[in-house]
Order: structure tokens, then C-alpha cells, then sequence
């Protein structure tokens, strides 16, 4: 199946941001031939054991969260 549309989705943890990263996710993927991308940007990964519905990648950084690190 061809992918029609991708979500591309930075983050940096906390309690409440991963709630709202949930319910995201879940409605994502109620749409069909779309692709979801979680860029997790922190000092260590805190999410990549969660199994969550998407394609994972972690970019380790002290810095700030930074969308421009995206930019490739």
C-alpha cells in the first residue's frame, strides 16, 4: 500500500504530552494510507518502549526541542 500522507510529529516527553501523543496517534491511524513519524529530541529515549502505532526515531540532544533538526 502506497502512503498517501505523512505525519511528522516532534517530541520531547512529559506526563501530560504523552496523554495528548496517545490520543493523537490513535486518531492518525483512523485514516488509511497515511504514514506517522515520532522524532523524540531529549537526553534519553522515554518513549521508544512504549510500542506505540508509528515509525519511531530519537535524536539525542541537550538543546532544547528543535523542529530544524527535521530539516535534512
Amino acid at each position: 500500500m502506497n502512503k498517501q500522507l505523512t505525519f511528522i510529529i516532534c517530541y520531547r516527553h512529559n506526563i501530560e504530552r504523552l496523554k495528548n501523543l496517545k490520543r493523537t496517534l490513535d486518531w492518525m491511524n483512523s485514516f488509511s494510507n497515511c504514514e506517522i513519524i515520532l522524532v523524540e529530541q531529549d537526553k534519553t529515549p522515554k518513549v521508544s518502549h512504549l510500542n506505540l502505532p508509528c515509525k519511531y526515531i530519537f535524536i539525542k540532544t541537550n538543546l532544547p526541542i528543535c523542529r530544524l533538526n527535521l530539516i535534512i
